[in-house]
């Protein structure tokens, strides 16, 4: 059966897009924010390269002032994973030294070319990091700094004196492996590195050597439901380099952090501020409040990941967390606009990852991505203008949801699928969120599904499972109705295994393959989207569920 076909037996007009936690798609205000972007270098200094630096610098303002962190430092990055692995690594310190060397009983020095700037090469001497770095950081085992064995890096030395001329490849490793020694030809502590490493990372040698740092671990607390750029980040790091204690707070059936006697004593806490496969919303007050509490030489860094938190849950709450927050995350594709852009907002020391041209005030080296970033500054201007009016619409769709239970003299559901007028179009996320859960408890048997979001978590991300059935063919089957969503963060959905977060919450074992997520946008609520939804999209989309649903069941009872 064609597309076509199959389009008009489900009376759908498009195509149905309910995975929205994964990706959005970028407005049409967006692209054309984007194309009309000065793609100029913004680090020159002709007029071209001012316009450009303006653009960028327009933005970071506008987020501080949309976010009320105007005492936070903002580095544009390239998403939420770049910016959770640096607040990971700022603020447990791991480009230190000190760090590294713990992972190895017997460090080398790294010799690799590849950190070396060459003499030769015009330019190099004026830049703040390859002038002062010059190669020497504390490694482990028998690899360099830039994971390559070390005869292979002296292979690379070998070639770069043949190339570019020097002194004999033996006696200048012997003598730059010397020269590593000395605190002034380390990046630890050195203070010519522009935007600086904080004073906590400087140390002597011989005071490292002859302190207890190396026998303690560090404590990492967070809830084993973050994205994997948190939690695969912190368990690599404990694997690799062996100096962290990661405690796993224990949760609930709807992922909602059990925060009874816990003692955040330590060095980090990292959580979702909305968690992306279940909508589950983290108290951060509650959590600010217990660091607090504690006395100020163990309060750990407070580490929010606000990728899926942006533009689904109030604006004011984004706000709070933000205020909240040692480090806190965002990415622009999640709220329409371009992928590969983001930032991290920072009340907290920042140790930059990428080092270069200095660029993001020597925090993240790499030229700026002017036309993502006019991208994601759209973007945020569209979220901003769309609050007032999705939030009168959710107050008006509670309105109408306590009054018609007056009327009704129980608890029943909230919205009967025979009001809605299937072309009429939804703008609340709330009664979205109700309806389709109304027409799925309609469609499929009670036993035979249940509901893992919470109701007061962010009505745009829903987690069900569904008894007897493979979420994978599931999803396949309303591919072919040309209807998507997901079984989960699409970070993970290659990996043939049940979701860490599914396992974590304890959902029943029956019901357990078969979790699918279905997300929407920001924008399909808003007064003038790009793209609308309808009662008659959610009611296809529910019973394109129970109907793939119940063929899969009764195959499956063959």
């Amino acid at each position: 059966m064609n597309n076509k076909k199959q389009k008009k037996e489900q009376n759908m007009d498009k195509d149905l897009y309910f995975d929205s936690a994964s990706t959005t798609y970028p407005t049409k205000e967006v692209l054309e924010a984007a194309f009309h972007a000065p793609w100029e270098n913004p680090s020159t200094i002709n007029i071209f390269g001012v316009e450009s630096r303006k653009r960028v610098e327009d933005v970071r303002r506008q987020i501080q002032r949309l976010l009320r962190c105007e005492d936070a430092e903002v580095i544009f990055t390239s998403g939420g994973t770049e910016s959770n692995n640096t607040a990971i690594f700022s603020a447990l310190g791991v480009l230190d030294g000190r760090k590294w060397r713990m992972g190895s009983p017997s460090p080398i020095e790294c010799v690799c070319p590849v950190l070396d700037p060459m003499p030769q090469q015009g330019g190099v001497e004026d830049d703040p990091y390859l002038s002062s770095i010059n190669q020497h950081v504390f490694c482990s085992e028998d690899t360099g700094a830039c994971g390559l064995p070390e005869e292979f890096a002296q292979e690379m030395l070998a070639e770069e004196a043949r190339l570019f001329g020097g002194a004999d490849v033996e006696n200048t490793g012997k003598e730059e492996m010397s020269a590593a020694n000395s605190t002034e030809n380390n990046v630890v502590g050195n203070p010519s590195v522009q935007g600086g490493l904080p004073d906590s990372f400087s140390a002597d040698k011989e005071d490292l050597e002859n302190s207890s740092i190396e026998n303690e671990k560090q404590r990492v607390y967070i809830t084993g439901l973050e994205h994997s750029s948190v939690y695969d980040c912190l368990y690599f790091l404990e694997k690799k380099l062996g100096f962290l204690e990661i405690i796993e707070l224990p949760v609930d059936t709807q992922g909602r952090a059990i925060l009874t006697d816990v003692d955040f004593s330590g060095a980090l806490v990292c959580v979702s501020h909305v968690n992306n496969e279940l909508g589950t919303v983290t108290d951060i007050a509650a959590i600010r409040r217990m660091i607090d509490r504690l006395p100020a030489d163990r309060q750990p860094l407070l580490l929010v990941d606000g990728v899926q938190a942006l533009g689904k849950i109030e604006l004011e709450r984004v706000v709070e967390a933000v205020r909240l927050s040692d480090y806190y995350s965002i990415s622009g594709h999640k709220i329409h606009g371009l992928k590969g852009t983001g930032a991290l907002l920072a009340h907290a020391p920042v140790v930059p990852l990428h080092i270069g041209g200095g660029q993001e005030q020597s925090l993240r080296a790499g030229t700026e991505n002017t036309v993502g970033i006019a991208a994601l500054g759209e973007a945020l201007r569209l979220l901003e203008e769309s609050q007032q009016f999705i939030k009168t619409q959710n107050a008006e769709f509670l309105q109408r949801q306590r009054e018609q239970q007056q009327r009704r003299h129980q608890n029943s559901l909230p919205i009967s699928n025979e009001e809605q007028n299937p072309e009429r179009r939804v703008t609340s996320v709330l009664e979205a969120r109700a309806y389709l859960l109304a027409t799925l408890a309609a469609a499929l048997p009670t036993e035979d599904w249940i509901v893992n979001s919470p109701a007061e978590g962010s009505p745009y991300i829903v987690s069900i499972s569904i008894k007897g059935v493979k979420s994978e063919v599931l999803i396949h089957m309303l591919a072919d109705k040309r209807i998507s969503l997901s079984s989960g963060s699409a970070c993970s959905s290659h990996k043939d295994t049940l979701s860490r977060m599914i396992k974590k919450i304890s959902c029943p074992k029956a019901y357990a393959d078969g979790t699918i997520r279905i997300s929407f946008a920001p924008d399909y609520f808003y007064e003038q989207p790009n793209r609308r939804i309808t009662f008659g999209d959610l009611k296809c989309l529910a019973g394109s569920i129970a109907e793939s649903a119940l063929e899969i069941q009764k195959y499956n009872r063959k």
